[in-house]
């Protein structure tokens, strides 16, 4: 290329066709690849000298020589050397060891692993110099094709060092597996020493509108060293330090069409792969992290994907190696962005709904056909999650992707580290997709067809908590499935290593697994009594599952959205509440909710209600570890109707499909209830409802209206009993306390509902949060309050002028014995607005014992 102008350079002859990522035209360099035919070494030569278009080539070929009859670019000397501590990344030989241009370990075309089918593709050597075809339109010209001067500055080779690193091996980061933490203990020091230079990089790089300056790649390069030993903690933090906002900001301050062929753009380049990159590290480990960034607040799942719509991103493009970037390959930068994209919606399946409406998905499943088999896998793990029932059985109707996946598994369990720098992916990681592939049925069967119960085993029997927690939890997802389950009761080994795990393992996660799986198959386990409280198979004894540990419902709110988004599936849906075990009539069958996590607060609200009308209701507000499977078996069978308040989560969970199938094992009365307005049930979920009358529940100001229809259903199926109403009610509005000296109208205002026993005794955590009724028959109205305030009601104070404590305790009697009354009387004659407000007095009303 000349330096003349824009009309003079638009005449002369089309730039040399080179391998991505070879230096500049002026620095002669001997490019070396291997023949696909022969694997000898071979020169990147073009044929004939010429190009595609026949005219004969501008410069030098891939040997370095001038082409026949052609000469020099205009009066461009040859470049020196960098005397730098680093090349710049023009300066990088296009075969150099950790060359930028190199994908890495993964790069390989589909002919260095064989594809899906076995047989080899076209092999294309990573630096072979291709003729460009006249037919297919160039990329965007570049902003500016006059070589700059050289930059040789310190930071710029620095920044260069850590990308070829980063390339070669995917990151320190990435080698760890997400749950692994032991391996993140061990760069505790290194984390403590750069902690103060990273947060002052990070406020440095907030205040700047210049990133491509010295000052600003420095501190870039230090989030990115930050990024490379970080753990969950360090990447939490950067939510509430603006890393989100950062990332939009620098994105948009750097990128540009002519960001990959710019020679005036090198800066930009650099800054917006390192960017990129330390991104991938931290979404890597970070859950908190990926939910922010997978927000529509920030948009940044439909920043990266337009991406995807650059010319040089094209799957011919990417397919025949054809790429005008001067910096990298164009395959490699767009594996950092599917990365991105990969870690943040397994970190945030929440985030579904923004990816789908960014329309990522036709790029990824256009990469599906990439002859690079690193790209496959990348964009194969991402849209595991991202796929519907449907399209998942036409993604996969043959067995290739699954295929692909069990291969790639199988890389990661050669290695001792059980991470392959080959396809930059940990077992663990790898795993939790196949737990999501499984989702599908038919997908079950083709897993272990092909194998993936072996692999699955060997991660059994790994020092690992976090890959045997992943391995049980996706043998448990491939346990759903009558012909799985046969074979792994024939599975001896199996078998053993389950029974293995469940007597020595303490993680409550992975007893769960392997305890369910193992009842799922009928094996006989004998527990520990601290672990479990009973048999394998767990009976209609509620003794067992009265030996559940209580739990604080009134202290458990909704978990954060990264944690409720565990796909270990644990979290998914807790299955024992002891607090509300209690709440039991024994004598009486119940109403069972059966939810996942994700909607817990909705789902509590409805509790109340249904408490409140009179209905005895079993709901897990807790997760109980090692005994949830006894309390779910008897909550189910001593139900007399369970609601099954289906989302996309319940239908993905594997706790959820366990509640629900030993549900329809029993045959046992079911009301679905909808609680996520844009999912219709699929897969087994939409076998199990069939056409079966839901309740919309997913409509919060309809909740009133939503509820009558739930009653209606309900009928008195699961409905306690109310004795003695209208002997009782005008006298405790009286005197709560009976002053004729027989004390029933106190043991009334103690008991409160009369489903609700006092669980002060086997609960020390209530202790605090109870108040005797007996203290407040003496309170005053400056005293009632005060207990509204504390209960975060301090708006009500003037509903309630006048109130003492004695006619609080007759409100909450009222509350327990003519529920219907009391809550109409709350509107009506103490104004209450809200349906929040409602539950949340009576809430307050219910700690008085």
């Amino acid at each position: 290329m000349g330096s003349g102008s824009s009309n003079a350079r638009s005449k002369s002859p089309p730039p040399v066709p080179r391998a991505i990522g070879q230096p500049a035209i002026r620095q002669p360099q001997i490019t070396a690849t291997r023949s696909p035919a022969t694997g000898q070494s071979v020169t990147g030569k073009p044929a004939n000298g010429k190009t595609s278009t026949g005219q004969p080539k501008t410069g030098k070929t891939a040997t370095g020589q001038i082409a026949k009859g052609q000469t020099a670019p205009d009066s461009v000397p040859p470049a020196q050397p960098s005397q730098s501590a680093s090349p710049s990344i023009r300066d990088v030989p296009a075969n150099a060891t950790g060359q930028l241009n190199k994908d890495s370990g993964g790069s390989e075309p589909a002919t260095h692993g064989e594809t899906s089918s076995d047989k080899p593709a076209q092999q294309l050597p990573p630096n072979e110099t291709l003729d460009e075809p006249t037919d297919k339109p160039q990329a965007t010209p570049a902003v500016d094709a006059t070589p700059p001067e050289k930059d040789n500055s310190e930071i710029v080779s620095k920044c260069i060092k850590f990308m070829e690193v980063a390339t070669r091996t995917g990151g320190q980061t990435i080698q760890c597996s997400p749950g692994d933490s032991a391996a993140f203990a061990q760069n505790t020091e290194p984390r403590e020493a750069l902690r103060s230079e990273f947060l002052k990089s990070l406020e440095q790089l907030r205040q700047t509108d210049t990133h491509t300056d010295d000052t600003s790649m420095e501190s870039l390069l230090t989030v990115c060293n930050m990024s490379n030993i970080t753990d969950p903690e360090t990447a939490d933090e950067l939510v509430e330090k603006g890393y989100p906002a950062l990332f939009v900001k620098i994105w948009k301050g750097v990128y540009h069409d002519d960001i990959y062929t710019s020679k005036a753009l090198l800066r930009q380049y650099i800054v917006y792969n390192l960017l990129k990159q330390a991104t991938i590290s931290f979404t890597h480990v970070s859950r908190k992290l990926c939910a922010a960034m997978g927000s529509a607040e920030y948009g940044i799942v439909p920043l990266i994907a337009k991406e995807f719509q650059h010319p040089l991103m094209e799957l011919s493009a990417l397919n025949n190696m054809k790429s005008q970037a001067l910096w990298d390959s164009s395959r490699e930068t767009l594996k950092k962005a599917v990365n991105v994209l990969a870690n943040i919606i397994r970190g945030d399946i929440d985030s579904k709904p923004v990816f789908r409406e960014a329309d990522v998905m036709p790029h990824l499943k256009a990469l599906l056909e990439c002859r690079f088999m690193i790209m496959r896998a990348k964009s194969l793990f991402c849209l595991v999650y991202l796929l519907n029932e449907d399209e998942n059985e036409a993604l996969n109707t043959t067995s290739s992707n699954i295929e692909f996946v069990i291969k790639i598994l199988g890389k990661c369990l050669d290695e001792k580290s059980h991470y392959s720098r080959h396809y930059t992916f940990s077992a663990e990681v790898v795993v939790g997709g196949i737990v999501y592939l499984a989702d599908n049925d038919a997908n079950k069967v083709k897993l272990v067809k092909k194998g993936v119960t072996d692999l699955l085993i060997k991660m059994l029997k790994t020092d690992s908590v976090a890959e045997k927690r992943t391995a049980a939890q996706a043998v448990w997802k491939l346990a759903f499935h009558e012909d799985n389950k046969k074979l792994f009761k024939e599975n001896t080994v199996l078998i053993t290593v389950l029974k293995e795990l469940h007597k020595n393992e303490s993680d409550p996660k992975l007893l769960k697994a392997c305890k369910t799986v193992l009842w799922m198959l009928d094996v006989i386990v004998e527990n520990a009594e601290s672990k479990s409280g009973g048999g394998n198979r767990p009976t209609t004894a509620r003794s067992k599952a009265r030996t559940t540990e209580n739990s604080d419902k009134t202290s458990v709110g909704a978990p954060d959205k990264a944690e409720k988004n565990d796909h270990d599936n644990d979290k998914d849906m807790a299955s024992s509440d002891g607090d509300d075990l209690d709440d039991l009539d024994d004598d009486m069958p119940h109403v069972m909710i059966s939810y996942q996590w994700g909607v817990q607060q909705q789902m509590i609200r409805i509790k109340e209600l249904l408490k409140a009308a009179g209905y005895n209701v079993w709901m897990d507000v807790d997760n109980m570890g090692g005994s949830t499977l006894e309390s779910m078996a008897a909550a189910v069978e001593q139900s007399a109707v369970v609601l099954v308040c289906f989302t996309e989560k319940y239908k993905r969970s594997a706790s959820c499909r366990t509640e629900a199938e030993y549900t329809y094992k029993l045959q046992k009365p079911i009301i679905p209830l909808r609680l996520q307005s844009d999912y219709d049930p699929d897969g087994w979920l939409g076998i199990m409802i069939g056409a079966k009358l839901y309740v919309d529940m997913s409509r919060p100001d309809n909740l009133e209206e939503d509820f009558s229809k739930l009653k209606q259903q309900l009928g008195e199926r699961g409905r306690v009993a109310k004795e003695g109403l209208n002997n009782t009610l005008k006298s405790t509005l009286q005197d709560p306390l009976n002053t004729s000296g027989d004390q029933k109208g106190l043991a009334t205002a103690q008991r409160g509902a009369p489903t609700r026993r006092n669980t002060n005794a086997k609960n020390p955590v209530n202790q605090d949060r109870h108040i005797d009724a007996k203290t407040v028959l003496t309170w005053t109205n400056d005293q009632v309050n005060a207990w509204l305030t504390k209960h975060g009601l301090a708006g009500l104070k003037n509903r309630f002028d006048g109130y003492s404590g004695q006619r609080l305790l007759g409100l909450k009697t009222i509350s327990a014995e003519a529920p219907d009354f009391f809550y109409s009387e709350l509107r009506k004659d103490l104004g209450f607005k809200s349906l929040l407000e409602i539950v949340s007095f009576k809430q307050a009303l219910d700690e008085i014992i």
